[in-house]
């Protein structure tokens, strides 16, 4: 049989149609089963599921922009790369010698793109007489140093430089120095106050604890010294003989009912009107406006989240540590 070109012409355009038709029912097949599943999820069709799995907006940039601050000894900066809310968390240092330990605070954040945010992540356990701990202060006559505070700051500078101390936005308190104290509430780092010592009080939010003993260094704000040293914190708690226990430091949190901040960047006095103790939250408020919501402060005698976030510990131990999360554009 002969065949025409108008018969191959129409051979192959039914193949194209027919092949055409194949891949389209082929592609309408496999998006009928593709399958996605999110418990917290609201999505009900593919073309949301593969959005949300590839959402650059946040989950990518959370993944890239999430970031964890070890102890290192220096300071360390993490600069935003995106505007929106981030999710600030920070755990206070030990004291030498003592059981007593770190307390723990976070909070939301809104912040713009390029924001830099200077990170000191507390020093713990220095077993070494009159020496300064990183973010904690020195021991004296024979003392060890108390556990170093870990804060979030806008100005960079060495971590006992005044301004610097002054920019402070949030700061979870260190737990004071002793010898073989087996209270952990004994100079615990606090929340708003400080646990006191077996020989002196601890921090609050417009002062330090004295010194046990007069010839030891004072303290003062956001430096912590001893003899045996008190834990530092926004402010520290007090010196005292090693046998006895220093007392621990105060946390701060701009936003957070009860804190104290000081009122401008050239001054460590308290906002007017506020003392410690107040219930009104705008004198927390940091002279920067920055204010976070979502906050918390737990002491460093109580159950608290682990760095991992994984599971829980009763206060930290050892080092500071501290992380900073993106949430997103808005707060769900």
């Amino acid at each position: 049989m002969r065949i025409s070109k108008r018969d191959i012409i129409i051979f192959i355009l039914s193949g194209l149609i027919f092949s055409f038709i194949s891949v389209s029912a082929s592609v309408s097949f496999l998006s009928k089963n593709i399958s996605y599943s999110n418990s917290s999820s609201e999505v009900t069709n593919v073309e949301d599921a593969l959005n949300e799995l590839y959402d650059t907006e946040n989950k990518c940039v959370a993944f890239l922009y999430n970031k964890t601050f070890p102890y290192t000894g220096t300071v360390q900066t993490f600069t935003t790369q995106k505007s929106g809310y981030y999710k600030f968390e920070a755990w206070g240092a030990q004291g030498a010698g003592s059981q007593s330990r770190g307390a723990y605070t976070t909070g939301s954040i809104y912040l713009n793109k390029d924001q830099a945010i200077y990170v000191y992540v507390g020093q713990g356990n220095v077993y070494t007489y009159d020496v300064t701990s990183f973010n904690g202060g020195t021991g004296n006559c024979g003392g060890y140093p108390g556990g170093g505070a870990t804060d979030f700051r806008l100005v960079a500078g060495s971590w006992n430089e005044i301004t610097s101390l002054r920019s402070r936005i949030m700061v979870a308190a260190g737990s004071g120095s002793g010898s073989g104290n087996n209270n952990i509430n004994l100079g615990a780092g606090g929340a708003l106050t400080g646990f006191s010592g077996g020989g002196t009080v601890g921090g609050t939010q417009t002062t330090f604890g004295g010194a046990q003993i007069s010839s030891y260094t004072a303290s003062s704000f956001g430096i912590a010294n001893g003899g045996c040293a008190g834990g530092n914190g926004y402010y520290p708690g007090g010196g005292s003989t090693c046998v006895n226990g220093a007392g621990g430091g105060s946390s701060f949190i701009s936003g957070y009912q009860g804190c104290v901040s000081v009122s401008s960047s050239t001054s460590n006095n308290p906002k007017a009107g506020c003392v410690n103790g107040t219930t009104d939250i705008t004198c927390s408020y940091h002279y920067s406006g920055l204010v976070f919501s979502n906050t918390n402060m737990i002491a460093g005698n109580a159950s608290m989240p682990s760095h991992d976030g994984t599971e829980t510990m009763i206060g930290n131990t050892d080092n500071g540590y501290a992380k900073i999360s993106y949430l997103g554009t808005s707060l769900k």
